[in-house]
């Protein structure tokens, strides 16, 4: 601990880390409540929402201003977004809750990393099933792999 406390090069990341596990920790209770009590709309809201936080992931990581390099909307617009923006759409409707798709396109190819659910009990049953993981456990690092039992849970 002494050495991670003068060296800024790893508190200043795992305090900023610590910053944000605590206080975005349940964004994704939160943002329907932001969409329906703030912004007073329904799925659509949450979507964007959603979305934002997605393209400012994404920009975040390419060292990217957000605001420099986002493409919001490209209703009416056709073509080629300028070179080194991002670009998202937001699509709701039917019984789609979570339908979350990365495109990587290029001229003639494209490659799709998509996640779908039609119900958000299954973000709960997850949150249920992580609660049991940590009921009588004793202060450690865990992760997914210790959660599902995809390898011994042991404290680190």
């Amino acid at each position: 601990m002494r050495y991670v406390r003068a060296t800024p090069e790893l508190w200043i990341p795992l305090a900023l880390m610590a910053a944000v596990g605590t206080l975005g920790f349940n964004f994704h209770a939160i943002l329907p409540l932001l969409a329906r009590f703030t912004f007073d709309g329904g799925p659509g809201a949450y979507a964007t929402l959603v979305c934002a936080m997605a393209v400012g992931a994404i920009a975040g990581a390419l060292g990217k201003d957000l605001d420099a390099v986002a493409t919001w909307a490209r209703h009416g617009h056709t073509g080629e977004r300028p070179p080194g923006t991002i670009g998202f759409s937001v699509v709701r409707g039917g019984d789609i809750v979570g339908d979350h798709t990365v495109l990587f396109a290029g001229t003639g190819e494209r490659i799709e990393i998509t996640h779908r659910s039609s119900s958000r009990a299954t973000y709960a049953q997850g949150s249920l099933r992580a609660c049991r993981f940590l009921a009588g456990r004793g202060a450690g690092l865990f992760d997914m792999q210790d959660v599902l039992g995809l390898r011994g849970a042991t404290s680190r």
